[in-house]
C-alpha cells in the first residue's frame, strides 16, 4: 500500500486493508473492476466495485422465486379496495419522483426504461418495464405448470374411466353369458 495515500490512517486499520487486499476474493473482484473498465465496446461505461445496474437487479431477482418484488402495505390496500396497484409507481413515489434532468434516485441511467420521459416515443421493444415483463414472465410460467398439470389430471381420469368402462363391459358380458349359474367373474 501506498505510504503517501495512507499516512493518514491508523496503522492497525492499514493492517486490516493490506490484509483485505491480499484475499483471493479482493483480488478476483480487482481483477474483474479492471476487464470491466478496459475490455469490449462498453470499456469504462461498465459497473465496477462489483456492483451491477437496476435493470440487472430486477432480471435477478424476478429469477428468485423466494423474494416477492412488491411493496406489500400499499399492495394489500389496494387488494382490499379491489384497485390493482403498479409497482413501478410505488417505486416512484417512495423516491420522491423526478429531478429536474428527469433522473429517478436509485436507477441513474436506468431511468428511462422504467419512467419513459413524456414527449418522447419509446421504442417497441423498451415500451416495458423490465419489473413489468419478468412478472409476466413469472404469471407465465406459472400458468404454463398449471396448464401442465392439468393435462397430466385429464390423462389419469381418462385412464380411469378407459378402465371402467373395460370392467362395465366384462360384466355385462358375464351377466349375459349363456351360464345360467352365474359364478363370480375373475378379478380383473
Amino acid at each position: 500500500m501506498d505510504k503517501e495515500i495512507t499516512k493518514w490512517m491508523p496503522t492497525e486499520l492499514k493492517k486490516q486493508v493490506q490484509a483485505l487486499r491480499e484475499t483471493d476474493a479482493f483480488k478476483e473482484g480487482s481483477e474483474q473492476d479492471r476487464k470491466n473498465k478496459t475490455t469490449g465496446p462498453k470499456a469504462r461505461t461498465l459497473h465496477i466495485a462489483r456492483s451491477i445496474s437496476a435493470s440487472q437487479w430486477a432480471r435477478r431477482l424476478a429469477n428468485n422465486s423466494s423474494l416477492d418484488m412488491t411493496f406489500d402495505i400499499p399492495e394489500a390496500q389496494a387488494s382490499q379496495a379491489g384497485t390493482e396497484v403498479d409497482d413501478d409507481e410505488l417505486f416512484l413515489q417512495a423516491v420522491g419522483g423526478k429531478n429536474k434532468k428527469g433522473i429517478v434516485y436509485g436507477l441513474g441511467t436506468e431511468s428511462e426504461a422504467y419512467y419513459p420521459r413524456s414527449g418522447r416515443r419509446s421504442s417497441p421493444s423498451s415500451s416495458y418495464t423490465p419489473s413489468v415483463v419478468s412478472q409476466m414472465e413469472t404469471r407465465l410460467k406459472k400458468s404454463e405448470a398449471e396448464l401442465q398439470a392439468m393435462r397430466e389430471e385429464l390423462r389419469a381420469i381418462r385412464e380411469e374411466q378407459r378402465q371402467q368402462r373395460e370392467l362395465i363391459a366384462s360384466l355385462l358380458a358375464w351377466l349375459e353369458g349363456p351360464s345360467s349359474s352365474h359364478s363370480l367373474p375373475p378379478p380383473s
